[in-house]
């Protein structure tokens, strides 16, 4: 991604997300988020409003995730980034994070537990 594909869209009125993990990247999140995640929500945070999108994070752990480091990295990211609900600000969050209860999906689609919800991913979801 780089700043003209990002005012490209920005000059049409479209949000840009960044999303950060996936299934693959799981055990990189974990990781990151148990070495430090305070600097990791701010390396985020500044990255966003560097870029001027937001952060969609998709972090897939069902098995054991690391709550306290999930809330560290949010506390770090709105620490500088606050909740913006007008949607101004296209790095702010546009809502809470939300806890997600496991939902049906296609058999190929992984099951997202936590995530920032996006009005978008979620009218695209499976």
């Amino acid at each position: 991604m780089t700043s003209a594909i990002v005012n490209y869209f920005t000059s049409h009125n479209v949000r840009v997300m960044l999303s950060a993990g996936g299934a693959t990247y799981t055990s990189f999140w974990d990781q990151a988020l148990s070495t430090n995640a305070t600097q990791l929500g701010i390396n985020a945070a500044k990255l966003a409003k560097a870029m001027g999108v937001g952060i969609e994070i998709d972090y897939e752990n069902d098995a054991s995730p690391n709550l306290a480091g999930l809330q560290e990295f949010i506390s770090a990211y709105r620490s500088l980034l606050s909740y913006d609900p007008t949607g101004a600000n296209p790095a702010a969050p546009l809502d809470e994070p939300q806890i997600r209860e496991p939902q049906i999906r296609s058999p190929s689609a992984p099951v997202c537990r936590l995530a920032y919800s996006c009005p978008l991913r979620q009218s695209l979801a499976l």
